[in-house]
């Protein structure tokens, strides 16, 4: 029977930098010269290392054998990947940006998990329970090993973060980003992941790729404002109003409005949290049930901590 070929996992693919066309060259020259047996590190039979070397191998029919390796799950695989990557010195510039922060995405998650399960399961809403490591603290360790500032760790979080969701939507358009194919910056990058015409802005990226020549986002999403614009006055109907507001008529600004759109929300907030720690059997409920709140609870304790922190600041 044929040995099934190993490949990367989708979850893991957009992790590794395909090497440029010298540096395979140079790896190929190099595996045929030397002819000698390689290994593969691998994880539930998928490869957890850049796959150029065991394509090389098979295509020269170089011998290869499997390293297995050993993770909890996929948190835990995808954050030694993104350690062993960060090494690499052909990085562009927005694969060590991603990198990083996808670094800091699954040591977040690890946090929680690791919560989780050091806690029974069972979740505290006390003041003073047992709380995971924290965003500021996780950020401050990948920091150091990185020499760089928690705060760009952070900032690299939200990066990786956004090019994440657009990967789920269309994945040529991630890569192509990362390999410097689209130019586009980190606040246009947060700006795409809500624009409400994200997937036609996504779907023309991804049409106008070319090994040839670089697309500038910033072009692009003109080009697709200047269009719905010329719809938008093709299809505007002629309204009637009865009453022409003076500029005095015009709304206030209204500094409180946030502040009271969060008075009135929280305590529902408050309530739908009491009754979740009264009535559920955290015994019984499912660990990834679990997992899944223990992040929104993290995520939601430091919103808390950096509004009360600006509430202080004005004392």
């Amino acid at each position: 029977m044929k040995e099934t070929k190993l490949s990367v996992a989708d979850s893991f693919e957009i992790l590794f930098q395909p090497l440029s066309i010298e540096d395979r060259q140079e790896l190929e020259n190099k595996l045929v010269t030397e002819n000698i047996p390689q290994t593969v590190r691998v994880w539930n039979n998928t490869l957890v290392e850049q796959p150029d070397k065991y394509d090389i191998c098979l295509e020269w029919e170089i011998p290869v054998s499997e390293k297995p390796v050993s993770y909890q799950d996929e948190m835990e695989a995808g954050a030694d990947i993104c350690v062993r990557e960060l090494q690499r010195h052909d990085l562009t510039i927005e694969m060590r940006t991603f990198l990083t922060g996808r670094l800091f995405m699954y040591r977040h998650e690890i946090a929680a998990r690791d919560f989780v399960k050091g806690n029974g399961g069972v979740i505290s809403f006390g003041r003073r329970a047992n709380r995971p490591k924290g965003m500021y603290e996780i950020a401050g360790d990948i920091a150091q090993t990185l020499n760089m500032a928690a705060g760009t760790v952070l900032k690299y979080g939200r990066y990786a973060s956004a090019l994440e969701s657009i990967r789920r939507l269309e994945p040529v358009v991630a890569k192509a980003i990362l390999s410097h194919k689209i130019r586009i910056s980190h606040e246009d990058l947060q700006e795409l992941t809500t624009n409400e015409d994200r997937l036609s802005i996504l779907r023309k990226l991804a049409q106008e790729i070319q090994p040839s020549r670089r697309v500038n986002y910033f072009d692009i999403k003109k080009r697709i404002d200047a269009e719905k614009k010329k719809q938008d006055l093709l299809n505007e109907k002629k309204i009637v109003r009865d009453v022409v507001p003076s500029i005095h008529e015009m709304p206030k600004f209204d500094p409180d409005a946030d502040i009271l759109n969060l008075i009135y929300t929280i305590p529902s907030w408050i309530s739908s949290i009491d009754r979740a720690a009264k009535h559920t059997d955290f015994q019984k409920t499912t660990a990834k049930s679990n997992h899944k709140l223990a992040n929104q609870i993290v995520y939601l304790r430091e919103a808390l901590e950096r509004i009360n922190q600006k509430l202080m600041e004005v004392k």
